[in-house]
């Protein structure tokens, strides 16, 4: 899970969380995103650990967040990605030998349906994000998946697994910040498209 001050949401996210299930907690903030410290200050990390996960804080903010998602595909051969401000609502998704990539159903009150989006990944060496924040490729530069796109070369499993987002949840301050990121952020990952 990747976080910046994310203490009003992240109880929900990691209360949902079985107890069996190693938590990695990946703090700070993006080079680009509006910040005093690079680092949590609003409690953020004490939660993190009173929940028990590993929390991962670093003294610079990260260059963006394709460097930092980049850095939770080196955490263990399984990862299942959790955003701070989402929640599992119907059971941890296993992802079973054989298959690469599990996508789980996003529901989100700014989207009218659920919609699939991979989030559990069999990682290999090599993997890492690149151009978006959704899209990961191999060591050779073939796509794993985006965030609508299975890559041909692995195997793809829909699992039943639902992920609620819980925008509204953070502090307006917080919102207006991350709005204000996302622009930025946008702007430059739409440069890319897929080949």
């Amino acid at each position: 899970m990747s976080v910046f001050s994310e203490a009003r949401c992240l109880p929900m996210s990691l209360g949902c969380l079985p107890d069996d299930v190693r938590v990695h907690v990946i703090d700070g903030a993006y080079a680009a995103y509006p910040h005093t410290e690079p680092y949590s200050t609003d409690g953020t990390i004490e939660i993190a650990e009173a929940f028990g996960a590993t929390v991962h804080r670093f003294t610079d903010a990260w260059p963006d967040q394709v460097a930092k998602r980049t850095y939770t595909l080196t955490l263990a051969d399984v990862v299942f990605v959790l955003d701070a401000d989402e929640m599992l609502v119907n059971g941890y998704p296993e992802l079973p030998d054989g298959y690469d990539v599990g996508w789980v159903w996003i529901r989100s009150s700014i989207y009218p349906t659920p919609y699939p989006e991979p989030r559990v990944f069999r990682v290999r060496p090599g993997w890492h994000y690149d151009k978006r924040h959704h899209w990961i490729y191999d060591a050779d530069g073939d796509l794993v998946c985006s965030h609508t796109e299975a890559g041909p070369k692995y195997r793809h499993l829909q699992l039943p697994s639902v992920v609620d987002n819980m925008r509204g949840w953070r502090s307006e301050r917080r919102e207006a910040d991350k709005r204000e990121y996302g622009k930025e952020r946008n702007r430059a990952e739409l440069r890319h498209s897929r080949p």
